[in-house]
């Protein structure tokens, strides 16, 4: 997998797209060409603000809901479905934006060494010229921002539903979302290709082992030792975000599917028609990440078995054996708290999917709503 220039892209027209909100704790600079953290307090003052007002309209859509089950408020269906989108998504930009705060540092220090890392490794990437004549992934990653950018307009019609402090501060948050989810997927996609590239062009020069001395099967291995120690750097934060992002997907894409299918006929039309696209989007978000997370195992798992085939034609073997033994395959968590769940591989985009499905078509099966009538 090569990075193309059309990916590198995304992240520049992300930056100018964006430049009118304040700094936030890992950006893109455009001018430098490389990813920046902000630690200090003072330059973070805005986000603070931002994430305080987060904060505050979270509790608020929680208070919401028990009002209404308690009785002391009244809220109309197509109102209380905002609510739980809007809490929904405030509630996975909130986690986000503090994995990202705690981890800003490691993170733009590792992406900016894999690039490095990727231009020695590799013919630099962002020069070349694709192979593929359609370059999917770099077209998607362009485009996720282009309906992001139009959320604060197109929920105009939806602000009816809503009472009148929420219209105000529903503007906030939406650009908000549109800033951290764009930069979440474009950033973390692009570094997973340039750890693919790399591996690849190690799997290329993989001859290395036969045909060289020492100096330069131990800085053949230095390479791959370099990619291991970045991903090492980055396990915190990545893991945080597949965890997040996999466990919010799963449970708001079920949801989305079994309102799209079950309840057209309950729900007014402007407001029906986000859920059939936050489903389609939530699917198609993941299969552009989860495969080319998936693809640094699977790609490093081929590397090494590449390497065992070699050691029977290399001179030096015991030293090549040493170093073969010391290196493990790289691979992308998924966890929480320094705990790993599980880690992406071959057979986590199978399971993803059937749980998926089977969880789909437990829902639809297990209500019935043509009868319900709700009042509006």
């Amino acid at each position: 997998m090569t990075v193309t220039p059309l990916m590198w892209r995304s992240l520049d027209n992300f930056s100018k797209l964006f430049a009118y909100m304040p700094p936030f704790p890992l950006e893109w600079n455009v001018s430098k060409q490389k990813m920046v953290s902000r630690t200090n307090s003072k330059d973070l003052f805005f986000w603070k603000i931002l994430m305080f007002w987060l904060f505050v309209a979270i509790l608020v859509l929680l208070i919401l809901p028990l009002a209404k089950i308690y009785g002391f408020a009244e809220i109309k269906f197509p109102t209380m479905m905002i609510i739980v989108l809007v809490g929904s998504a405030d509630g996975l930009v909130e986690l986000l934006e503090l994995v990202t705060k705690s981890c800003a540092e490691n993170a733009a220090v590792a992406f900016n060494l894999i690039v490095v890392l990727e231009k020695q490794i590799h013919i630099s990437s962002i020069a070349s010229k694709s192979k593929i004549s359609k370059d999917i992934v770099g077209i998607a990653l362009n485009l996720i921002r282009n309906p992001n950018t139009l959320i604060p307009p197109t929920w105009l019609p939806f602000t009816q539903y809503i009472f009148i402090p929420l219209k105000y501060t529903l503007i906030f948050q939406c650009c908000l979302m549109a800033r951290v989810m764009s930069f979440l997927i474009c950033a973390p996609t692009l570094a997973a290709y340039l750890m693919t590239s790399c591996i690849s062009s190690l799997s290329k020069n993989s001859r290395t082992l036969v045909i060289t001395g020492r100096s330069k099967i131990t800085q053949y291995f230095f390479k791959y030792s370099s990619c291991q120690i970045i991903l090492a750097m980055t396990e915190n934060f990545s893991s945080q975000c597949v965890a997040i992002f996999m466990f919010y997907g799963f449970v708001l894409c079920v949801l989305f599917i079994f309102v799209s299918l079950k309840m057209y006929h309950v729900i007014p039309l402007p407001l029906f028609l986000v859920f059939p696209t936050f489903a389609v989007s939530l699917a198609a978000v993941t299969l552009i990440m989860l495969p080319v997370m998936i693809s640094i195992f699977k790609e490093s798992k081929n590397l090494r078995n590449k390497w065992k085939r070699f050691l029977t034609l290399c001179y030096d073997k015991r030293h090549v054996k040493r170093q073969i033994m010391g290196k493990r395959c790289l691979r992308i968590y998924a966890g929480l708290a320094q705990y790993n769940f599980f880690m992406c591989q071959r057979s986590t985009m199978t399971t993803y999917g059937e749980a998926l499905l089977s969880y789909t078509i437990t829902a639809l099966m297990s209500f019935d709503t043509r009868d319900v009538q709700i009042a509006m």
